[in-house]
């Protein structure tokens, strides 16, 4: 029998941190503080019950669901500008190399990951006052924009909850409609460092143990031609000490 160990995929793996109806809490009075973009739990002091997105005030159709819209400006439309924040988990920090955020924004955006500013979508580089607009009209956010965050970005990312606070402007302080939405995919690399070898082998089955420098799930594959490993078996947990018993 042939076989490959591995923490799904010893060279790197990607994982779904949330999708685009994560549910978050959103505030829409003007902040010009930092308070709000950083991990503390005092950032969402008088914030409404976390919903989950889209957060839209949009007639158009959108390629997401739709949920109850954000509260209005006095006399009708959006106002200039939205707070988004939610949590998110990361199992293993220090392994991580990007995080990619696939977006339905109208009009523009800036990002932070704990605190720290990640990125920006449509807005100007030197203007982040609440009373900002965005620099750029968009027409009913149909499609999805696509950023990664690597390097240095990633210094803030911690092993365990992080807070994604995002503030979200529009191009015009009469605009009419107003959309935001994120999905968040992980990537990580992950190395061998013990194995694999096998363990209480039988005439019915086998086990194969392993070590990795994170815990990540992991797969063996198999079968009696080592260029056609069709066979697999995953691992339900993540941990660093691998074990998969084969049948």
């Amino acid at each position: 029998m042939a076989l490959a160990a591995s923490g799904l995929a010893a060279a790197g793996q990607s994982s779904w941190v949330f999708s685009i109806t994560q549910s978050g809490r959103y505030f829409t009075n003007p902040l010009d503080g930092v308070n709000w973009r950083t991990r503390v739990a005092r950032g969402e002091t008088g914030w409404p019950d976390a919903s989950p997105a889209l957060l839209d005030i949009e007639g158009a159709a959108l390629p997401a669901l739709k949920y109850t819209p954000p509260p209005e400006r006095p006399g009708g439309g959006p106002r200039r500008t939205y707070y988004f924040r939610t949590t998110c988990g990361a199992a293993n920090a220090p392994c991580a190399t990007a995080l990619t955020f696939s977006n339905l924004i109208d009009d523009g955006a800036i990002f932070h990951l704990n605190g720290a500013e990640i990125r920006r979508a449509g807005m100007d580089n030197t203007n982040s006052a609440c009373s900002s607009l965005a620099g750029r009209t968009v027409s009913d956010a149909a499609t999805s924009g696509i950023f990664s965050i690597t390097g240095n970005l990633l210094t803030n990312l911690v092993t365990g909850d992080n807070v994604l606070a995002v503030e979200v402007h529009q191009v015009t302080p009469t605009s009419t409609d107003i959309v935001f939405g994120t999905a968040v995919i992980a990537s990580t690399t992950v190395s061998v460092t013990r194995g694999p070898y096998l363990q209480s082998g039988s005439h019915s089955n086998v086990t194969v143990r392993w070590r990795t420098d994170a815990g990540v799930n992991g797969r063996v594959r198999f079968g009696t031609n080592q260029a056609n490993l069709d066979p697999f078996a995953d691992e339900d947990a993540r941990p660093n000490d691998h074990e998969v018993t084969l049948t």
